[in-house]
């Protein structure tokens, strides 16, 4: 159980539920965007006695409210869970929370209570996270400044034994959420799929990403535990020669030479699926997919059938639920 961080947890909880709102009522024009503020404080402790781990975290925000989870492992089998809520003020919290037996994955009755209270002062250098990005069309900025606290006088007790050796750390995250609302919702994406590989020297063939950055991994046939693989490719510019990174089984073995090529391999397909609400456009380019490589034995090729994917949902957001 780690530091809940519960102002990015809320934010995002939050945003979820307001997109899907809006998705459901949002008129056929633009709406305003959406802004979320938060401000959370997280307090996590941890006890270690032999085989036996108890964990105990606090937290509150201003859009969430309280929380206080416990947990008490013995290696590392979870036996006594429980949650519920915490009390704050500006220098302390508290929370006694009721234990149910989770003895073999399941919570089977009552098995007392825990308690933790302490105080906590901000004493960190503040830490800004910055996020900028696009989800399809709508335009997401997430905003995190976080400062971590000094916690002190902890006291934390199961069933009325109180734990020695008690460690806590804390923060608080002053969150922020921005995104646009659209009038409609465009998400474009790629991939790519083979259906056929002709191969030598060359097992466990992997195929990963799109045309534009494509990489590979594979074994070779004639060596035990030897392998290749790639970093991104981009073969829509042309052939690509260069070096694979090489593992021989123990780690990275330093490089092989090696090239990948594509030629379109056949009529391009597309389709198009429409509703008054929703639009998907399919467009799918084969390709023939050549590999060649240097081995530590003798060299490694592959010819395969290969299928570009691309794309593109269209959602009318004002017409969602009518």
């Amino acid at each position: 159980m780690q530091p809940l961080t519960i102002a990015r947890r809320t934010i995002a909880v939050a945003a979820v539920a307001v997109v899907a709102g809006s998705l459901m009522s949002a008129p056929a024009q633009a709406a305003a965007p959406t802004k979320i503020r938060d401000r959370a404080m997280t307090v996590a402790c941890r006890v270690d006695d032999g085989s036996t781990v108890t964990r105990f975290a606090v937290a509150r925000s201003e859009l969430a409210g309280t929380e206080a989870l416990v947990q008490v492992a013995v290696d590392g089998d979870v036996q006594l869970e429980g949650y519920g809520t915490s009390d704050w003020t500006d220098s302390g919290f508290r929370a006694s929370v009721a234990l149910e037996d989770a003895a073999g994955g399941g919570h089977v009755g009552s098995a007392g209570d825990a308690y933790l209270s302490g105080s906590y002062r901000v004493t960190g250098t503040p830490s800004r996270v910055l996020n900028r990005f696009k989800d399809g069309n709508i335009r997401v900025v997430e905003d995190h400044i976080t400062t971590a606290l000094t916690v002190t006088d902890v006291v934390l007790t199961i069933n009325g034994r109180t734990l020695d050796n008690v460690s806590c750390e804390g923060d608080t995250v002053d969150g922020y959420l921005f995104f646009t609302a659209p009038s409609s919702y465009v998400l474009r994406g790629g991939f790519l799929t083979d259906t056929d590989c002709a191969t030598q020297n060359m097992n466990d063939l992997g195929l990963f990403g799109t045309m534009d950055a494509l990489s590979l991994s594979f074994g070779y046939a004639d060596t035990a535990d030897s392998s290749a693989s790639s970093g991104d490719l981009d073969l829509t510019t042309g052939p690509w020669s260069g070096e694979f990174a090489f593992n021989d089984g123990t780690g990275p073995a330093g490089t092989v030479p090696a090239t990948v090529s594509t030629v379109q391999h056949g009529d391009v397909i597309r389709s198009l699926d429409r509703s008054s609400v929703v639009s998907e456009r399919w467009v799918v380019t084969p390709y023939q997919l050549t590999i060649t490589a240097d081995g530590p034995v003798s060299a490694a090729s592959a010819t395969c059938q290969v299928y570009g994917v691309d794309a593109t949902l269209h959602v009318k957001t004002g017409k969602l639920g009518s």
